[in-house]
């Protein structure tokens, strides 16, 4: 294809298609069809490369400019775009895959060049009329005495993000109301949320998004959750009449900017009349225009069948609230919002076999293609759940199907959202690399939301994913500065997390004291609120920091502790982790048995059972250490050769314990020299890697072997490094005090 020239306006003909870049637009015949952004890039990309075969490498650098995206991904988008195109993956007659290498646009194509553009310093009427919208904009705002975030200009957010964000509080008052109408204590906020989403210029948050901020009076939650705005809702009935009294404030605001008072027998026509007053209320003038969806929701039994539902999820009820969809979609058959719904509903979490997700996909693409950020929301909740529920694989083709439907310049706060569980997700699935880039894309994201309590979480997110790749100070900044947000915020069960996330760095620091300090206030704290998750990490963690001090009868004590609350609460998880910590809790006493055998493999099998690669991973380090400390040397070293190439290895800080295990192997059957090259190997790694724990007990290991072959300046010098970045291990001490009695004794 030939160059068009200078300010040339290009289209594409195939077939009875024309595909307009400049206008983002794809017409079949004179028809538009809607395609997303990334499904628009891919045709474009396709169309000016035909009659070729395209790599998925380089449709991910050519088409979507990046590379961080999954096979997965690729095979959503273009299985979009044959569906847009009526084509499919049996019929192939549009785009043909070639296994093993790409995708191939088979029709030929016509490039029509058309009117030139106007130069790009030409002042137009289109060119003028974003400016004045931008002056309208900006006089709105101010009369209704709301300012823009710091960093966001009219012209910017007008491409990029809704002018606001609106938290919705939960339903306070219920004075008269029975059990009869119970179903509104959920489902109305619930409902109020989903009818505002297609607002023009707002984004809209639920307070189940921020649940660890309930415990917050409302101004000060909407400020956790970087909301502009934040609506308050009193229901009572008097007389067998509902009355519906509802406020729009700004946080640390004592004035209302709008207000309302309404009154009936239907609580499902108030609720559509709240939502009415707010959107008039707040869509005054032109404001910046935002990727919507439309609700289609406006016959008042589907909206009152739809409150239901939403009330029966929250009491997880997912029967009756499927009942209750399914009835109100026979009155509104086109609401993608009563679709998604119905999904969550039919979502079962002891089903995940191939053809119940086939069944969740086909409930995605049953929502119209024109309402992507619907198709977004589901495929982002669906991922998440089937992430909690250990199929780790299913959640990250949800989540990536849910970053590929929006555009990348909309919705900032749901795509830092999705990206942060992925991250989550790929990082469960040992792609560690990945989910560093995933979560580094959230982080930046999430930075310009103007949302502490989402970026606390984020930032929380990177600096345990810092800590498995041994970048330990890097581990604390994050955590430093997720506090330092969380205590802004003033919610105690968040910063207890951040409180713990340190500690947890601080132990691998060798501050032993230090994190003990931390770890005993925060149990403390955790006692007095009663959150039992919060008390297991922390006795689980202050078990890991008692066993570097030697006082190990005070560590298994604190794991029966954290094993009573797991096993109390059901946390299969939970009881795995204790189990593994048991395990290493024995190879450092050297207290070891075939029964911790047994038990660590139980841990190594639940693990794999919820999706946890990288800690089942560890548990079938932890088993062939035991082994080896039991005499079994044939089964660790069949062990290990299977191991040799598990993808959990391209994680650096794993690869240095399996080399120091290797090395223990080496020892066992008496090869000094390859024992001493793995360790000193070992120590090279964890000093480039800045891993400072690993450096410091492979230089023990290293200080032991210089001692049994009398080599005391060697062992001197290994023992300092032991000392500068683990001075209160036990071990380090031991082999001090060892030291100190040889100089004595040779004086």
């Amino acid at each position: 294809m030939g160059d068009a020239p200078p300010h040339a306006r290009v289209q594409y003909r195939f077939g009875h298609w024309t595909l307009d870049p400049d206008q983002r637009l794809l017409l079949d015949s004179a028809t538009p069809v809607f395609l997303q952004g990334q499904t628009f890039d891919l045709l474009l990309y396709l169309v000016r490369n035909p009659g070729r075969v395209v790599g998925k490498d380089e449709l991910l650098k050519g088409a979507w400019g990046h590379s961080c995206l999954t096979d997965s991904a690729i095979t959503q988008a273009v299985r979009r775009l044959r569906k847009a195109l009526g084509d499919s993956g049996r019929r192939q007659s549009i785009i043909r895959t070639v296994h093993g290498r790409g995708f191939e646009f088979l029709p030929s194509v016509q490039v029509d060049v058309c009117q030139p553009r106007p130069p790009d310093g030409g002042w137009t009427w289109p060119r003028l009329a974003p400016v004045l919208a931008g002056f309208l904009i900006v006089a709105v705002l101010v009369v209704l005495g709301v300012v823009w975030r710091p960093g966001h200009t009219p012209s910017t957010v007008a491409a990029k993000a809704p002018a606001w964000r609106l938290l919705i509080e939960p339903l306070e008052g219920l004075a008269g109301i029975d059990e009869e109408w119970q179903w509104l204590v959920e489902g109305l906020p619930a409902t109020v949320e989903a009818l505002l989403r297609d607002h023009p210029a707002m984004e809209i948050l639920g307070s189940a998004a921020v649940p660890e901020l309930l415990e917050l009076p409302p101004g000060q939650r909407a400020r956790g959750a970087g909301a502009d705005l934040y609506l308050t809702m009193r229901l009572d009935r008097i007389d067998g009449r509902f009355s519906l009294f509802w406020q729009l404030r700004q946080p640390g605001q004592d004035s209302d900017l709008r207000s309302g008072d309404l009154t009936g027998p239907d609580p499902g026509l108030l609720v559509r009349q709240l939502v009415d007053q707010v959107r008039n209320a707040t869509t005054r003038g032109s404001f910046p225009v935002r990727v919507a969806h439309k609700t289609v929701l406006d016959d008042p039994l589907a909206v009152e069948l739809y409150t239901r539902a939403m009330q029966a999820i929250a009491s997880e009820q997912r029967v009756a609230a499927a009942k209750l969809l399914d009835a109100a979609l026979t009155r509104q058959p086109d609401s993608a919002l009563l679709q998604v719904a119905l999904a969550k509903a039919r979502f079962d979490p002891a089903n995940q076999a191939g053809e119940a997700l086939d069944g969740y996909q086909e409930l995605i693409d049953q929502i119209p293609d024109a309402e992507p950020i619907a198709r977004a929301w589901l495929a982002h909740e669906l991922g998440t759940e089937l992430w909690f529920y250990g199929n780790t694989r299913a959640a990250e083709a949800f989540l990536e199907e849910a970053l590929a439907l929006i555009e990348p310049h909309h919705e900032p706060l749901l795509r830092g959202r999705i990206l942060n569980s992925l991250a989550f997700v790929q990082q469960s699935r040992n792609r560690y690399s990945v989910a560093w880039e995933t979560a580094l894309d959230a982080e930046r994201l999430l930075r310009g939301s103007d949302s502490p309590y989402f970026l606390s979480m984020v930032l929380t997110n990177l600096g345990y994913l810092a800590e498995d790749f041994g970048r330990l100070l890097q581990a604390r900044e994050f955590h430093l500065e997720a506090l330092a947000l969380r205590e802004q915020i003033g919610v105690d069960e968040l910063t207890a997390a951040s409180e713990y996330g340190i500690a947890r760095i601080e132990r691998r620091l060798g501050q032993l004291a230090r994190a003990s300090q931390r770890l005993e206030t925060n149990l403390e704290r955790s006692g007095v609120d009663n959150r039992p998750f919060d008390r297991f990490d922390n006795l689980e963690e202050l078990a890991e920091v008692r066993m570097r001090q030697g006082r190990f009868a005070e560590a298994a004590a604190l794991l029966d502790q954290a094993g009573a609350i797991a096993a109390e609460s059901n946390d299969e998880i939970g009881l795995a982790w204790t189990d593994e910590v048991r395990a290493r809790l024995g190879i450092a006493s050297g207290q070891v048995a075939p029964e911790l055998l047994a038990r660590i493999e139980q841990a190594r099998q639940r693990f794999e059972a919820l999706g946890e690669a990288q800690e089942a991973f560890t548990a079938r380090l932890s088993a062939v250490e035991i082994m080896q400390m039991l005499g079994q040397t044939g089964d660790s070293g069949t062990v290990l050769t299977s191991l040799k190439d598990h993808p959990a290895l391209a994680n650096p800080v794993h690869q240095i314990r399996f080399q120091m295990i290797l090395a223990r192997q080496a020892e066992l059957a008496r090869r000094d020299e390859q024992a001493e090259e793995l360790l000193t190997d070992a120590l090279k790694r964890a000093r480039q890697l800045g891993s400072v724990d690993q450096e410091a007990a492979v230089a023990l290991r290293l200080a032991r072997r210089a001692l049994a072959r009398n080599d005391a300046s060697s062992a001197e010098r290994f023992v300092r490094i032991a000392q500068r970045w683990s001075p209160e291990h036990f071990r380090t001490l031991a082999l001090d005090e060892r030291l100190h009695q040889q100089r004595s004794s040779t004086r």
